[in-house]
């Protein structure tokens, strides 16, 4: 399996590209408050993880909740994403490799029809 490289905020990762969906890439990301993570990687047949690359975290108690709550709310919207994006709106309009999303069980989360 061959790897691509990525790079986001100076790191560089690599992954198979099949594996690997980029909802902060996507145009619909911007649209109406919308934020997306920076990978969401099928690391196995049963697992996803939701990656945000961060150099550094507020020290402050405050500041802290504020990112925290940030990072949340990236992680929701991409998985968002990528439940509409396998069939879980009425119209979605995301594009996603089949090989990410092959299947519910396949990813370790449960759609519902």
């Amino acid at each position: 399996m061959a790897l691509t490289e990525y790079e986001e905020s100076g790191l560089r990762f690599r992954f198979a590209p099949e594996r690997i969906f980029k909802p902060d890439a996507l145009p619909q990301k911007g649209l109406q408050g919308v934020k997306g993570c920076d990978f969401i990687w099928r690391k196995g047949d049963r697992k996803v993880w939701v990656i945000e690359v961060k150099h550094s975290a507020p020290r402050s108690a405050a500041d802290l909740r504020v990112y925290l709550d940030d990072l949340l709310e990236k992680f929701t919207h991409s998985l968002l994403l990528l439940w509409l994006a396998r069939g879980g709106g009425r119209h979605p309009q995301v594009d996603i490799p089949e090989s990410l999303i092959s299947g519910s069980s396949s990813l370790g989360v449960e759609f519902a029809p």
